[in-house]
């Protein structure tokens, strides 16, 4: 395995390589910018534009709104009473993607770390390159004195074609229900059988729409098929990751054409959604949220 400094774009990056290469950004949350196999085909979604749209304070959706990012403490906006009272304002899309990252490389990995001051935790990431997979490590440390209400997903685009579909480890009869928009004919607060919605389509109307998996929960594996049978997924631990959405963008959203694999521990975008259906997951005080992905092509 290599590991090594480069540039993505106009921002210093680090990969990490062997048998495929990850791009990653420390200076943009930890983000995966760039996800490419031994042939240097690209699965993550790339923003054309020329330099990185730093994410920073503003809307996610106007800044680069691409790649591979992590949310946490949230996805939409919320607000949250802490067990003593103290409203907390979770920004859009979470705090993890807009902050920068210490880091260190260190044994063929690349090491790094956030700490939060506004609402009391240690955020730890770690990527390393390992037989054509990346592996990726995380432990959440709540530092603060009460139970950190918060949920974590992943934030993965990965560009989409006529002909591919979603494809995961839940069963065929597997049933969904849609929270925002529209995919295929299923519209907001539609309850189906989610592999009817699994194709993507480019070229016609443009639009986009978020769907959760119901429980049971069949999760541990999500992907993207190409129609030439490629397959880029991203493998889970069910346990601690019990919920699957998938958002799909036919152009609707900065004209791009992508879907967004997000194993999640919470559903719903917000831990106040999520509160509203009877589920909540909270890190207790002093306690850590510790988990493995492993990204790949096959």
């Amino acid at each position: 395995m290599t590991v090594g400094k480069c540039f993505f774009k106009n921002l210093p990056a680090l990969f990490a390589e062997d048998g495929c290469r990850a791009v990653i950004l420390p200076g943009e949350g930890g983000k995966i910018a760039s996800f490419t196999d031994e042939k240097g085909r690209e699965y993550l979604l790339c923003n054309p534009s020329p330099v990185y749209l730093h994410t920073g304070g503003g809307a996610y959706e106007k800044c680069d709104c691409s790649g591979f990012d992590d949310m946490f403490p949230t996805i939409d906006e919320a607000r949250v009473l802490r067990a003593d009272g103290k409203e907390l304002v979770y920004p859009d899309h979470g705090e993890v993607c807009r902050n920068p990252f210490d880091y260190e490389v260190k044994d063929g990995a690349i090491s790094m770390s956030f700490r939060s001051y506004a609402f009391g935790y240690d955020y730890f990431k770690t990527v390393r390159a390992e037989n054509g997979t990346v592996v990726i490590d995380y432990r959440i440390v709540n530092t603060g004195k009460y139970p950190l209400n918060a949920l974590w997903a992943a934030h993965c685009l990965v560009p989409i074609e006529n002909g591919g579909s979603v494809v995961s480890s839940y069963p065929d009869d597997a049933m969904a229900e849609m929270v925002s928009g529209t995919v295929a004919s299923f519209t907001q607060n539609a309850v189906f059988c989610a592999k009817k919605a699994a194709f993507t389509q480019m070229g016609g109307e443009k639009r986009s729409g978020k769907y959760y998996f119901l429980p049971p929960s069949g999760g541990g594996f999500v992907g993207y098929r190409y129609a030439d049978g490629r397959t880029f997924y991203i493998e889970y631990d069910k346990e601690i990751l019990p919920e699957l959405g998938v958002w799909q963008n036919e152009g609707a959203l900065n004209g791009a054409c992508c879907v967004g694999l997000e194993p999640c521990t919470l559903a719903y975008d917000s831990v106040v959604n999520a509160k509203a259906r009877g589920t909540e997951r909270p890190i207790p005080a002093g306690k850590s949220l510790e988990f493995t992905l492993r990204l790949g092509v096959k």
